[in-house]
């Protein structure tokens, strides 16, 4: 598309889907030629043939595009290039494959996990032309719009030569057993060439994955993607181990991170994690995957605030909010004690009550009746702040730690800046 204009002209294109279109000049979707006041909110250019997304021709620099929200990607002559430069991870502005429902046949509706959805993206709203059209394409590892043999050598690299992970866990889970592993691979290869039943991924939920291959379910709570599970993982990002310590001497004399499980029972890892002190939390070489991290305390404080705590409140000490930590809560009775007061879960955080370790290692007797997560920022050299919701409170109590304890952990995703 040519758009040509005056000084004194202003052009709005919004929520629009351009994709595989060849050189029209420099440009493969747009060409701007003597424009002013060109603003591009809500679109999508990818996959464009033979030039850069978007050209400005003759355009003043104070008269290049103002762009929002806009998933520009793929294209062969370069994405967030010339005139553009610069906006990316502005604004709400990105570069992600859209994953299109079914681009070769020209299905450029929206998969499940499209991050052009308003659940997937910053913005928090439809980009593109077209809506919601299908489920993920489950087995699509390497995220190129198919399933083939391209997938089972991504997987494998992945597993065992120390490749790039799959862009969504979940579309490598194909058997839906919640881990990466060989299964999968065979999986693929008996789907793929001897008639085996087509992939299987679950829900249509977000995932991450760990060092360890755990796959763990997240959740979108206003702007900020937290993990719904605790995580269990026994490796630094980096690959070191992270030393599981049993020995209740050992772990009271700690100033080194270290894991354990609940009354070193591992039957309790798999549905409330493990337990870590503050020192793994703080080492440099990362308990969270790749584009993840342990939540601040004022992450904390925004999660808090979203659910409806005032700034006052987020910042007092003790048992704070009405019902907050009802709203981070699971449901029922299955894991938490009775009476569960007040929770609903409203927010899908999904808190366990996978109770924790003191740092003179005596176990607390409460698993079932309290939740205890530390965050990243500490305390001078001693304490670090933690959340805790209780089985009989609606409120999240906040306070102080000493670094030895053991406590579960969430991680939030890393947000553009």
């Amino acid at each position: 598309m040519v758009i040509r204009g005056s000084l004194n002209e202003e052009t709005n294109i919004n929520q629009c889907t351009f994709s595989d279109n060849a050189d029209i000049g420099y440009a493969a979707h747009l060409e701007l030629e003597n424009t002013n006041g060109i603003n591009l909110t809500n679109n999508i250019f990818s996959y464009g043939r033979g030039g850069v997304a978007i050209n400005c021709y003759e355009s003043l620099s104070n008269n290049d595009p103002i762009i929002n929200c806009c998933d520009i990607y793929g294209n062969s002559g370069g994405d967030w290039v010339g005139c553009i430069a610069g906006q990316l991870n502005f604004n709400g502005n990105f570069s992600s494959n859209p994953r299109f429902c079914d681009r070769t046949n020209g299905d450029l509706t929206l998969a499940g996990n499209s991050p052009c959805l308003p659940e997937n993206n910053s913005c928090g709203v439809f980009i593109g032309a077209l809506d919601y059209g299908c489920n993920y394409l489950c087995g699509d590892v390497d995220d190129n719009g198919f399933v083939n043999l391209l997938d089972i050598t991504h997987l494998i690299n992945y597993l065992y030569r120390y490749g790039p992970p799959p862009s969504d866990a979940q579309m490598g889970d194909v058997n839906s057993s919640g881990s990466l592993n060989l299964l999968d691979v065979t999986y693929l290869i008996n789907y793929l060439y001897r008639g085996g039943p087509e992939p299987d991924c679950g829900e249509e939920t977000g995932t991450v994955i760990d060092i360890d291959s755990n796959v763990y379910q997240t959740v979108l709570i206003s702007n900020q993607c937290w993990m719904v599970e605790n995580p269990k993982v026994t490796l630094y990002r980096n690959g070191d181990p992270i030393p599981n310590v049993t020995d209740g001497d050992t772990w009271s004399g700690l100033f080194t991170g270290a894991y354990c499980e609940y009354n070193n029972d591992p039957d309790n890892v798999a549905t409330y994690g493990r337990l870590y002190n503050w020192y793994a939390v703080d080492d440099s070489r990362n308990i969270a995957p790749e584009g993840w991290h342990i939540p601040t305390d004022a992450e904390w404080k925004q999660l808090e605030m979203y659910l409806g705590m005032s700034q006052a409140e987020a910042d007092d000490i003790g048992m704070r909010g009405t019902d907050k930590g009802g709203k981070l809560k699971e449901a029922g009775l299955t894991h938490w004690s009775s009476p569960n007061t007040g929770a609903t879960n409203e927010s899908g955080f999904t808190a366990l009550p996978g109770s924790g370790r003191s740092g003179n290692d005596e176990y607390y007797a409460l698993m079932g009746f309290c939740a205890f997560f530390w965050s990243s920022t500490g305390y001078f050299d001693y304490a670090a702040w933690h959340r805790s919701p209780h089985y009989d409170l609606t409120g999240v109590f906040r306070s102080l730690d000493d670094n030895p304890d053991g406590f579960s952990i969430r991680c939030i995703q890393d947000q553009l800046t």
